[in-house]
């Protein structure tokens, strides 16, 4: 069990990293397995924060559990991050083994990368894991998340230029980002809520608990405050993306 974990250990690590030298032995491996009956995708789980003192005994808790619950998979560690090589088992049975590990983990975090059915294809779904991974620890989104279910912020996770996204909100929502900073107000949020409730001014302002006409004041207050028109197909865009950049924070991007 153990040549055979090591050689399993060495292919997924070659896999990952070196994806154009797999011709030599792709066949070999996938014949000598049972990885050929299932897909395989890449999962990483880390913790946001963790006690230094205890920081491994954490880990090792974190590691047996992954053993003990997918124990078909392949696993090893890398830089504070347990990579694994997930096989024989479908994504949503993984989705809620994590969310009943974060339950008594608040400080996990899980990226998982698509489902990839050849073996040579692991390094994408590695690469993918990672952004996943990245947004879960770095940003507001959530602790678990898959890249399938990512949308607009697979996008948005694959340009990371440091000045690129900052000046697009800038340009976008600063005025309104300043006034609220400057004035104690929260009209960043109130736009988010309009937003997700479809521009319907009637239903932000039950959602907010303000009356009708105190709804519409401030979303003439956005409007005089950006100097635009939120509602033209072009500026709505522009400012959900900047909201989703928002959401991200900009820590992200650097």
């Amino acid at each position: 069990k153990t040549y055979i974990f090591i050689f399993h250990f060495l292919s997924i690590f070659i896999l990952t990293f070196t994806p154009g030298n797999t011709d030599v032995y792709q066949n070999y491996f996938e014949e000598t397995t049972d990885l050929k009956h299932f897909g395989y995708f890449i999962l990483m789980l880390g913790l946001r924060s963790y006690d230094s003192i205890n920081r491994s005994v954490q880990m090792e808790r974190l590691e047996k559990s992954v053993r003990y619950s997918i124990s078909r998979s392949i696993l090893y560690e890398e830089n504070g991050i347990l990579i694994i090589l997930v096989r024989g088992y479908r994504k949503n049975e993984i989705r809620q083994w994590l969310q009943e590990l974060y339950e008594k983990e608040e400080a996990l975090c899980a990226g998982m990368g698509s489902v990839v059915q050849r073996i040579c294809d692991v390094h994408r779904s590695y690469r993918e894991a990672g952004k996943s991974y990245q947004l879960a620890k770095s940003t507001g989104l959530g602790e678990i998340q898959d890249y399938d279910e990512l949308g607009i912020y697979k996008i948005l996770s694959d340009i990371k230029e440091p000045f690129l996204y900052p000046e697009f909100v800038e340009e976008t929502l600063g005025p309104l980002l300043r006034y609220d900073e400057e004035n104690g107000t929260n009209y960043v949020k109130i736009l988010e809520t309009y937003f997700e409730n479809e521009c319907n001014g009637i239903q932000t302002a039950s959602s907010l608990f303000f009356h009708k006409n105190t709804m519409t004041y401030k979303l003439n207050k956005i409007k005089e405050i950006l100097g635009y028109d939120i509602l033209t197909n072009k500026n709505r865009v522009k400012i959900m993306v900047s909201l989703y950049i928002i959401r991200m924070g900009m820590d992200f991007f650097h």
